[in-house]
């Protein structure tokens, strides 16, 4: 998980509403490390429930998340899932 947030850093997207290039997406990179910082930070403190809780929250919500901006319709894997497969937009 950390690499994939540090490289998202480099993903930049100029067609949606963005500020250098960063969409609202990458509003996530940052809470994605503190989350990873948080949950080993549990872990060398010995206290797995915590750990387990932090990990789980941030996968389901990575991929719910994520997910869900991946599958705007005006970007590219929306458009393949809506349009092309599905034959919505």
């Amino acid at each position: 998980m950390v690499v994939t947030a540090v490289s998202a850093i480099f993903i930049r997207d100029w067609r949606l509403p963005n500020i250098a290039g960063y969409t609202p997406v990458h509003l996530l990179v940052p809470l994605t490390l503190f989350s990873l910082f948080g949950a080993f930070y549990m872990l060398a403190r010995g206290n797995i429930r915590g750990h387990r809780i932090i990990m789980k929250t941030l996968y389901v919500s990575a991929c719910i998340v994520a997910g869900g901006f991946t599958l705007l319709p005006n970007r590219y894997p929306g458009g393949l899932v809506f349009g092309q497969w599905l034959g919505l937009v």
